[in-house]
């Protein structure tokens, strides 16, 4: 199997800082480090693992897509990296926090309307 290479897109990179920005301010920098050191695990494992995550619905630009997502924990709050792959790279698209509604400027995350509604 061929080795994957990791890219983090400009998204990605903006919410790993912003995430560590909050919670440096809010509580202490080891908390910070200890969130940055959990992002780098879960890269890890996902460079090891690609086929980790489920699929979900997406609508990017427009468009509806399917990619991966995969949770972690970082202390009591659990993360949600979505990422794609491809046959050179694991692409880590973005990083969310909690649980919940799912946007950024040119992603939504599409999610099933219950029975009730069909």
């Amino acid at each position: 199997m061929k080795k994957l290479k990791l890219r983090r897109s400009p998204d990605y990179k903006i919410m790993v800082r912003h995430y560590a920005s909050n919670l440096r301010k809010r509580f202490r920098v080891e908390v910070a480090d200890v969130f940055l050191d959990d992002v780098k695990k879960a890269e890890a494992m996902l460079l090891a693992n690609s086929g980790l995550g489920v699929k979900a619905p997406y609508v990017l630009m427009g468009r509806n897509i399917a990619l991966k997502e995969w949770s972690f924990d970082s202390g009591p709050v659990p993360y949600c990296l979505v990422f794609d792959v491809d046959e050179r790279y694991v692409n880590l698209i973005t990083l969310w926090h909690g649980a919940g509604s799912r946007s950024s400027g040119n992603l939504v995350r599409i999610w099933d309307k219950p029975k009730s509604l069909r």
